[in-house]
């Protein structure tokens, strides 16, 4: 009644579709059977009869046993175990050559889970960069690596291993420890799962036990949703089809009626197929009133697209700029960075974000106002004060971002620096980042 009672996607718009649509691709590459077929392995001795030893020849057995388990030929990859201070924050790397290298950190090998967790995902590495399917110049290869053992049948060590707490007891003290290993959380996990198993057809699948707690409470509570409302880019009952390139018709018809998986999805296919005639930037202009923050967003995003084609989209996006989430605000920037019109107005509202705190947003409005050129000399001010936090807190994006804009509307960066920073340490860091990127300009 009033739908208080109806089942809730444990993720929010942006996680739920980017893993569907990332599912979707996996199946692309891989072939649907390759999920429909794989067994689940678990951390039980029907997997891992052999005691897991911690020396090289030990780990190498565990490694060939999850090539197996993964289709990937031993004989394509080298093992090597590699001193934590040799690849500090890394629990494993993998080194593309002829015969691929896989280094896992020697800290990995007191946690069999962890240690799995990390042969999972380099694996992944070798199937995906190895097999010419993915680059490192795309924004979510690492999270596309830590769900495609979902895909295998072998990401529950990956899921069990997002977080991972220790604690001990020694000459009268305790301790306890909480480190965070891998790129997808619990959560995004346990949604994959329900993907899988709904794909599949179970519907209490008996391996979910096997679980962490929190990707458990994930696979139930999506399993519920998904089977109620069918509402999913990945689905059994489509699975097989081919998905046929998005049209400017077919667009405007999944914008205006699909559900908000469908139009954030349909969103991102319009700027994959650089779709710019006016009938689909009248319905993405119309998105910027969505009741979904993440549609908002990337229909702010997408604005950019269409260039100065969308000035009308102006009094909305400066709107956007002080509503809601961080994430429709730098879309509302990047769209009227590409828009470039009305500079008069935008410039002034653009520049008053320098100063709003979160990197991100500073990044944006910077790269945005940069697009203005010499026409954004009036944000010199905020830009020197924004400048600031940003050294003094280590931030070297938004550093770089406002150098580079201060070097574009300035014909004495250096100057204007120099008179700035009284504190010389602020001081040799500005120059520091100018010196950089008069360098790189060359």
């Amino acid at each position: 009644m009033f739908g208080w009672f109806a089942p809730k996607c444990p993720l929010d718009t942006w996680e739920k579709t980017w893993t569907e649509r990332r599912m979707r691709w996996l199946a692309d590459q891989f072939g649907i059977d390759r999920l429909l077929n794989a067994k689940v392995i678990l951390p039980t001795e029907q997997y891992f009869a052999s005691p897991l030893g911690t020396d090289l020849k030990s780990v190498r057995r565990l490694l060939d046993r999850m090539c197996g388990y993964m289709g990937v030929s031993p004989a394509k990859v080298s093992l090597e175990i590699v001193a934590d201070e040799q690849m500090p924050g890394a629990a494993g790397l993998y080194q593309q050559r002829k015969r691929s290298i896989i280094c896992v950190a020697r800290s990995q090998l007191a946690n069999p889970v962890s240690l799995l967790a990390t042969l999972c995902h380099e694996l992944a590495h070798e199937l995906l960069l190895g097999g010419g399917l993915l680059t490192t110049q795309v924004s979510d290869h690492e999270w596309i690596t830590d769900l495609l053992p979902v895909f295998l049948g072998t990401g529950i060590f990956l899921a069990n291993s997002t977080i991972h707490d220790t604690s001990g007891y020694s000459s009268g003290w305790s301790w306890w420890s909480i480190s965070r290993q891998g790129y997808l959380p619990s959560r995004i996990f346990g949604y994959a799962f329900a993907l899988f198993a709904f794909v599949r057809g179970e519907t209490d699948p008996s391996w979910a036990e096997h679980l962490r707690l929190d990707a458990r409470a994930s696979l139930h509570a999506g399993l519920r949703y998904l089977r109620k409302t069918g509402d999913c880019l990945f689905h059994p009952n489509t699975i097989r089809e081919k998905i046929p390139p998005l049209t400017s018709a077919g667009a405007v018809e999944l914008l205006r009626t699909g559900t908000p998986t469908v139009r954030l999805a349909t969103l991102w296919d319009v700027r994959d197929a650089d779709l710019t005639e006016p009938g689909v930037l009248a319905v993405v202009q119309a998105c910027l009133n969505d009741r979904d923050a993440h549609v908002i967003a990337e229909a702010a995003r997408t604005l950019a697209l269409f260039g100065p084609a969308a000035e009308g989209a102006i009094p909305r996006l400066l709107d956007a700029l002080w509503r809601g989430e961080n994430s429709i605000k730098i879309g509302a920037a990047e769209a009227l960075g590409a828009i470039r019109s009305r500079p008069e107005t935008v410039v002034r509202e653009l520049t008053v974000l320098l100063t709003d705190g979160s990197p991100e947003l500073v990044v944006a409005a910077a790269r945005a106002l940069h697009r203005f050129g010499r026409q954004a000399a009036s944000a010199v001010p905020k830009l020197l004060a924004a400048l600031k936090p940003a050294l003094v807190e280590g931030w070297p994006e938004p550093g770089r971002s406002l150098v580079a804009l201060l070097q574009l509307v300035s014909d004495n960066p250096r100057e204007i620096l120099c008179d700035h920073f009284e504190d010389l340490e602020l001081r040799r860091l500005a120059l520091k980042i100018l010196r950089q990127q008069e360098r790189e300009g060359k």
